[in-house]
């Protein structure tokens, strides 16, 4: 009777660590069918990422980005972003990783707790087993990360963009540029930002944000001291 109880368990162990480990399964369960999907997801991701905070910060100060924007400038937007200051990466980088490491102690917790009698009448093993199996964990942290980035871009959107806006109702703002047009001629300027195809900024003393072509129109944008 020892014996066949023994059995049973050594059973039920082998056939959580197969469905855990196995590269297999693993690769079925969380990678798709090629790479091309995660290229697109990957790629429309961006274009989502883009989208919504520059509609965001450049829709507070009344601008329809989108319409000075080609989807090269949305897709490289949020890379931009990541230059501007250390703070931003470093928050879309290190939540995520916190994140994921409590998903990984949960999941070594389950695996030390799933043969307690107690541990088991209180939770649906098999269930846990699946979202804690390598699978499930990795599909959760993408998520997981997914979301996290997604709202660390939004709140930048939002939080620059309301900047921008009271600073221009108040007129409380410093000029931060110098421009310079194709016929030698200089503005000081509030950069407000720019893409590959146009400028847009606040001339001195002025509240409303103009926009200027780049092409054939502007030789150069220098930063101020």
């Amino acid at each position: 009777m020892e014996n066949s109880n023994a059995s049973t368990e050594e059973a039920t162990s082998s056939t959580f660590n197969s469905n855990s480990s196995s590269p297999q399964n693993q690769s079925s369960f969380v990678f798709g069918q090629s790479l091309q999907d995660y290229l697109s997801l990957g790629y429309l991701y961006l274009l989502l990422l883009g989208v919504s905070s520059d509609s965001i910060y450049y829709g507070l100060i009344g601008v329809n980005i989108l319409s000075y924007s080609s989807v090269l400038d949305v897709i490289l937007s949020p890379v931009i972003y990541l230059t501007r200051n250390l703070v931003f990466p470093a928050v879309i980088f290190i939540i995520p990783m916190i994140m994921v490491l409590g998903l990984i102690w949960a999941g070594k917790k389950h695996v030390k707790l799933r043969e307690n009698p107690e541990y088991r009448a209180k939770h649906d093993i098999d269930k846990l087993d699946k979202e804690y199996s390598r699978p499930g964990l990795i599909k959760k942290a993408l998520l997981m990360g997914a979301f996290v980035i997604f709202s660390a871009y939004l709140g930048y959107g939002l939080g620059g963009g309301m900047k921008i806006k009271d600073q221009l109702e108040t007129g409380n703002f410093k000029m931060t540029h110098t421009l310079t047009f194709s016929d030698g001629s200089q503005i000081p300027i509030r950069l407000i930002g720019h893409n590959s195809d146009y400028v847009f900024y606040v001339r001195e003393g002025k509240k409303e944000v103009s926009i200027s072509p780049i092409s054939g129109n502007v030789r150069m944008i220098e930063k101020g001291n």
